[in-house]
């Protein structure tokens, strides 16, 4: 898991700094590094340990060193080959070992993963980092050792060519130990005599000479001694011996030509065993190398978020389970994979009992974060994004840790759930973990363009980013600018990016390109041609009729044109088909609220929604519709209930001081506001902004010296420099200062930037004018 940032000492960072400066080829580049990988600072510290890695090219510390910032970043692929650089210098090297072993289990790829962690461990057997990812992962080495690499059995001594015909003893011979059975010499051959010609035995003794020096010989194995004994009790009787048990027995001449083609058996038998045992191991190490290919190419074709590459990628994993039934990577995959094609692209029902079975595979094999992830929008997708965001906190917080994938899972389903504050922040620590992933950077800007007027250029800005650096043809992100450019009255430039999309053929999914045909209708009722429009949104809800989104846009491009009860029915067919939705409730309350006497109407909408879902944040909105009707008793017993339903609920804490202050409850509207305040947090942007302009409303409001105004605004403008109510009164306070040019230049930068963030803002008209009468 990721280390949170911690800061480290002004005086400290600049005295590992200037030791770094003073001899760049020192070994003062790993403290340094070392500081900046635990202050976030990921650029600096990889430059810092690069030049670590040129300085002392054949130590393996350094690239272990950039290894962990890479797999900090969630770039486990990168980190693993600055961990193959660096075995490849000390291939017994214990810390690199170790990671790469642990970075190949993280990533699915089991067996490498365990032979590797096996190296650490062989190197250091109570090395204690290396036991701990032993006893995570579920490894035991100590009992369960490699196979025994075979010992060629002994060499049978050749028979003689002139054998010795001798009596036979009198005396029994001694009985000779196993060991010394096992390594007797061969038998030395002897002169034969005419007389003992009758005698059928073939006896032989070894000479005093032999038995003193016997010839070398390979040791015999625990499990070669116990197959010659075998042998013995097979082949001995009380008349004849084996030469291998002790001195000379008598015995035919056809029983030594048995004992001289069951060994060859043997031999022949134990060759074919090695070379099976050969071929079944090229066979699998073929296997492990494909499938580590096969992984590979999948991860690159999930990175890139598009319907083709995901269908790309579950046709490699399919390949890889043909290979590998357990491989807790494809089957990781896979799910993730099904439940992106089910919830985003939607696709057949069949895909999330698929997701599930994969889900329930991997889990019999290990964990995997893309395990995670899918189980994670399986949940939302199914209706229950609480418990989906209360497990992934869970996870988050364990071993597996924050990645850059499950904080984007997580912002995704805050998103959709209406928390855009919380998706905002996860998303954003997602995109510094992996900067060039392109959905994380596309969920960003989706959370920016869904806040509304005065967030258009982050939202903006991180589109362009998308297309121009990531991905030209990514379509969320295409879709996404074109829904912003609608937005802003560009219906000409949006409109190119819509083309852009229905050209890609298979390249877009059906449910992309029924959005894409809806903006279309959208730009061409802009441009005044209403039944065209009319007909490319037909289109779409034919092709895609069971997308909430459709309705949605439909009811958004209705309420541009003034048509509110067809925009409010729009909305409402988008509410049916996704319940969990807070962006429709939220779109729905605001056309019923532009009829007269349609506050009334937006509570009662929301009175069923809120019994529906039971949300924190329904509950805060229909707080919202009826103050809007005027019941400001029923208004703030609402926004209380919110509170109690999440206590750490800050924009409820807002709209409650908004009560307190159309009541001139000053007093308990500023202790509402110092909450909410601490509840978002100094660098929370817009949060924390709005809740300071309302603190400066409320000074306004209540009386107040204009410093306790202005401060508030000033404090507003810091938490969010983009803030149009803080660049208006700022600017326009100013501006009544003529006597200092000082003033004068800065109220024309602030209403400019105020005009620029805010051009359909409610004090444009006014802002223009002041600028104009300053120049």
């Amino acid at each position: 898991m990721p280390a949170p940032a911690k800061q480290v000492p002004p005086a400290e960072l600049a005295s590992l700094e200037h030791a770094f400066a003073a001899d760049p080829s020192s070994g003062a580049y790993r403290p340094l590094a070392d500081a900046y990988l635990s202050m976030g600072r990921f650029m600096e510290a990889m430059v810092v340990c690069k030049k670590g890695v040129k300085a002392y090219p054949g130590d393996p510390a350094p690239r272990v060193l950039l290894a962990r910032i890479y797999e900090t970043q969630g770039k486990e692929r990168k980190a693993l080959e600055e961990l193959t650089a660096a075995l490849a210098a000390k291939p017994e090297d214990i810390a690199a070992n170790r990671m790469k072993g642990i970075l190949l289990l993280k990533v699915g790829e089991k067996e490498p993963g365990v032979l590797t962690l096996r190296k650490a461990w062989e190197s250091a057997p109570n090395d204690p980092e290396t036991l701990d990812a032993m006893k995570k992962w579920g490894l035991s080495f100590a009992s369960a050792p490699l196979p025994p690499s075979p010992e060629p059995l002994p060499t049978p001594a050749a028979a003689p060519t002139s054998p010795a015909m001798l009596t036979p003893a009198a005396t029994p011979p001694p009985a000779v130990a196993p060991a010394a059975r096992a390594s007797a010499p061969a038998p030395a051959p002897v002169t034969s005599t005419p007389a003992a010609a009758e005698v059928p035995p073939i006896v032989t003794r070894p000479t005093p000479e032999a038995a003193a020096s016997p010839p070398p010989r390979a040791a015999s194995s625990p499990r070669n001694a116990a197959y010659a004994e075998e042998l013995a009790s097979r082949y001995s009787t009380q008349e004849y011996t084996l030469a291998a048990h002790g001195p000379a027995a008598r015995m035919p001449a056809k029983r030594s030509r048995g004992r001289l083609v069951a060994t060859l058996g043997l031999g022949l038998a134990l060759a074919l065993v090695l070379v099976t045992w050969g071929v079944w191991s090229s066979i699998r190490k073929a296997h492990a190398v494909e499938i580590d290919k096969l992984l590979r190419q999948t991860r690159e074709l999930l990175e890139k978020d598009s319907y083709a590459s995901y269908k790309e990628a579950a046709k490699f994993c399919e390949r890889i389970l043909e290979r590998d039934p357990e491989s807790l990577g494809g089957h990781a995959y896979l799910a993730y994979i099904d439940a992106v094609r089910f919830g985003e692209h939607g696709e057949s029902e069949g895909l999330r009992g698929d997701a599930r079975k994969h889900l329930e595979a991997a889990a019999r094999v290990g964990q995997h974060s893309h395990a995670y992830a899918a189980e994670a929008y399986l949940r939302f997708y199914g209706g229950d994004a609480g418990s989906a965001i209360e497990e992934l906190k869970k996870v988050m917080a364990g071993p597996e840790g924050a990645s850059a994938l499950l904080r984007g899972v997580l912002g995704v389903i805050e998103m959709q759930s209406g928390d855009l504050d919380g998706a905002r922040e996860n998303l954003t620590m997602a995109r510094q973990i992996a900067p060039g992933d392109v959905r994380i950077t596309q969920m960003l800007a989706e959370q920016w363009r869904r806040r509304g007027q005065g967030f258009e250029i982050q939202a903006s800005a991180l589109y362009d980013t998308a297309l121009t650096r990531l991905a030209p043809d990514h379509v969320p992100s295409l879709l996404g600018k074109a829904q912003l450019l609608l937005d802003g009255g560009h219906a000409d430039e949006a409109l190119k990016r819509i083309a852009k999309v229905l050209d890609m053929g298979q390249g877009a999914s059906p449910r992309q390109v029924a959005v894409a045909l809806a903006l279309k209708g959208s730009v061409l009722h802009a441009q005044g041609k209403a039944r065209d429009g009319d007909a490319e949104e037909d289109r779409a809800l034919a092709l895609d009729p069971s997308n909430p989104d459709i309705h949605d846009l439909v009811g958004r491009r209705k309420l541009r044109g003034g048509d509110v009860p067809g925009a409010a029915d729009s909305f409402q067919k988008a509410i049916q088909l996704d319940l969990s939705r807070l962006a429709f409730y939220v779109d729905l309350a605001g056309a019923l609220m532009q009829r007269p006497g349609g506050a009334k109407q937006a509570a009662a909408a929301l009175e069923r929604a809120s019994e529906r879902v039971g949300n924190a944040r329904v509950t805060k909105l229909l707080g919202d519709a009826y103050r809007a009707d005027g019941d400001l008793d029923r208004a703030r017993a609402t926004y209380e209930k919110a509170l109690v339903m999440e206590k750490r609920y800050p924009d409820a804490r807002v709209a409650l001081a908004r009560v307190y202050r159309d009541r001139k409850d000053y007093g308990r509207a500023r202790e509402e506001l110092d909450r909410a305040v601490k509840e978002y947090g100094e660098s929370a942007t817009g949060g924390a902004a709005a809740a300071y302009v309302e603190i400066a409303e409320t000074e306004e409001a209540r009386g107040s010296p204009a410093q306790a105004v202005e401060g508030a605004y000033t404090s507003a403008l810091k938490a969010d420099p983009q803030s149009c109510p803080a660049l208006f009164w700022l600017g326009r306070s100013r501006s009544e200062r003529r006597s200092r040019s000082y003033d004068r230049t800065l109220a024309v930068q602030m209403l400019d930037d105020y005009l620029r963030f805010c051009p359909r803002g409610s004090h444009a008209a006014e802002a223009q004018r002041i600028v104009t009468a300053l120049r």
